[in-house]
C-alpha cells in the first residue's frame, strides 16, 4: 500500500491510501482481468496545514513536509496505522516555501535532512532529528523554484527564477558550479541513477549528465510540462501536460514518437505525476513501457486524484510499442485545487520497523515496565468508571410513605 501526499490552493494537505499496486512478475494479461477489481484509491486524512495554498509537499520514510505561500514548512509523522503526528512548524523563508525534498542514506532508513527552496531565494537545510536550521545557502535571485538532492547526499540541483541551475557542495554549503541556460527551467530534478538530470522549460525536456554537463537527449512534448518524474529506472520519463494528457519517452529511444500516451487524462491540467510503491527495499515495481514503472498516479487542478496500470500500454518495447490507455483502474474524487504531489509507502521502513519492534519486545520483557503498564490500565478503568458515573442522573430521595390513621381515631389523637 501506498500514501500520496497532495497540496492545494485551498490550503489543505490531502493523503491518499492506494492499494492493489501492480508487481514486476504479474502479466499484462492479468492486469487487464483483476488489475481494475483489485486496485483502489482511497481518501486517509485532511490536513488544514497552511494560512494559505501549498505550494510544495514531500514525503520519505514516514515523514511528511508542506511549504506554503504563509512562508511556513509544516512538519507530520505517519504511522502504518494510519495515524497522524503534527510534529510542529519551522519558520526560516521570508517568502513561498515553493520547493522541497526529504534525503536519507538510503531508501531503507528514515530521512536525515529536510532541505527547502523558498522565493526569497534561499535553500535551508534542516536536520530531521532536531529540525534546526543546519544551512541557509544563498541560492537564486527572484527565488528558488527547484530543489533535488543527489542519492549520495553530497551535491545537490537547484534552479530560480534568475534563470540558473545551480551545483552545490551540500558538506561545505557553497555552489560548486552554476550555468546561466537560455530558457529558464521550471522542473528540474536528478535522475534515478543520480548520473543525469532533466530539466523542463515549456514543452521541451532536457536531459543533461551530471558529470560532464553533455546533452543526452531532448524532447520535445505536445504542449506545456506542467509535472514530471523519472522513478524507478533512468529509462522513462513521463511527463504531465497542461492540456490533461500524459506522455512518456524511452530516453534510448529517438523523441519522435512517445513510449506511452495516456490521452484526456484529466480534463484539465495535470499538477502532478508519480510513481508509487509500496515497499522501500524493493522500490518501484518494473515491467512497464520502456522497461519503467508499471503504474502511475495522476492528480489535477479539478481535485481527482487517479491510478494507472502501465502494463496495459506495452510492456518494455520502448517508443516503437507506442499504444494509447485513456482508463484508470482506480480514482478518488472530492480534493482541492491540487498543486503538488508526492508518494511513500505507508509501511515504515524496514530497518525502522526492526528497531520500533525490538524496543516494543524490550519493553514488554521488563517486569517494571509491565507493572507500570497494568497500573495505567487500572488507572484508565477506574477514570472510565468515574467518567461513567458522573454521566448517570442523580436518583431522587425517597420519599417516607405516611401511616394510615387508625379507624375512629380523632385529628388530635
Amino acid at each position: 500500500m501506498a500514501l500520496v501526499v497532495a497540496g492545494s490552493y485551498e490550503r489543505f494537505v490531502f493523503g491518499y491510501r492506494v492499494d492493489g499496486l501492480p508487481s514486476s512478475s504479474s502479466s499484462s494479461s492479468s492486469a487487464r482481468e483483476s488489475g481494475a477489481a483489485a486496485a483502489a484509491v482511497n481518501h486517509a486524512f485532511t490536513l488544514d496545514a497552511h494560512l494559505t495554498q501549498c505550494k510544495s509537499v514531500a514525503a520519505r520514510g514516514g515523514f511528511i513536509a508542506s511549504g506554503g505561500a504563509d512562508d511556513l514548512v509544516r512538519v507530520y509523522h505517519h504511522n502504518p496505522d494510519g495515524a497522524l503526528a503534527d510534529l510542529g512548524t519551522l519558520a526560516g523563508h521570508e517568502g513561498t516555501v515553493q520547493c522541497m525534498e526529504l534525503h536519507g542514506p538510503s531508501s531503507s532508513t528514515e530521512p536525515t535532512r529536510l532541505v527547502t527552496g523558498g522565493q526569497d531565494g534561499t535553500i535551508i537545510v534542516w536536520s530531521v532529528n532536531a529540525w534546526d536550521a543546519l544551512k541557509t545557502l544563498k541560492a537564486h535571485r527572484g527565488g528558488v523554484q527547484n530543489v533535488s538532492v543527489h542519492k549520495s547526499g553530497a551535491v545537490a540541483l537547484s534552479s530560480g527564477a534568475d534563470g540558473c541551475v545551480a551545483m552545490w557542495d551540500m558538506k561545505r554549503g557553497r555552489v560548486a558550479h552554476k550555468t546561466k541556460l537560455k530558457v529558464k527551467p521550471e522542473l528540474l530534478s536528478f535522475t534515478p541513477s543520480g548520473t543525469k538530470y532533466y530539466a523542463c522549460a515549456q514543452s521541451r525536456t532536457t536531459i543533461t549528465s551530471a558529470e560532464t554537463g553533455a546533452v543526452c537527449g531532448v524532447f520535445d512534448a505536445p504542449s506545456r510540462v506542467m509535472c514530471a518524474t523519472m522513478a524507478g529506472s533512468d529509462a522513462l520519463a513521463v511527463l504531465g501536460l497542461e492540456g490533461g494528457d500524459v506522455v512518456g519517452y524511452d530516453t534510448r529511444a529517438p523523441p519522435t514518437k512517445h513510449a506511452l500516451r495516456i490521452t484526456k487524462a484529466h480534463p484539465t491540467r495535470v499538477k502532478g505525476v508519480v510513481v508509487p510503491y509500496d515497499d522501500h527495499d524493493a522500490g518501484v515495481a518494473m515491467g512497464g513501457p520502456a522497461g519503467g514503472a508499471t503504474s502511475l498516479v495522476t492528480a489535477s487542478s479539478e481535485g481527482v486524484v487517479r491510478l494507472w496500470d502501465l502494463r496495459v500500454a506495452g510492456k518494455g518495447g520502448g517508443a516503437a510499442s507506442a499504444r494509447d490507455i485513456d482508463e484508470p483502474v482506480a480514482e478518488a474524487e472530492g480534493g482541492g485545487r491540487f498543486t503538488c504531489l508526492a508518494v511513500m509507502p505507508c509501511a515504515l521502513p524496514r530497518a525502522v520497523a526492526d528497531v520500533l519492534s525490538a524496543e516494543r519486545d524490550a519493553r514488554a520483557s521488563d517486569p517494571a515496565e509491565r507493572a507500570a503498564r497494568r497500573g495505567e490500565e487500572k488507572q484508565r478503568k477506574l477514570e472510565k468508571a468515574r467518567a461513567k458515573a458522573a454521566m448517570r442522573p442523580a436518583r431522587p430521595p425517597p420519599v417516607k410513605a405516611k401511616r394510615p390513621s387508625a379507624a375512629g381515631e380523632t385529628a388530635d389523637g
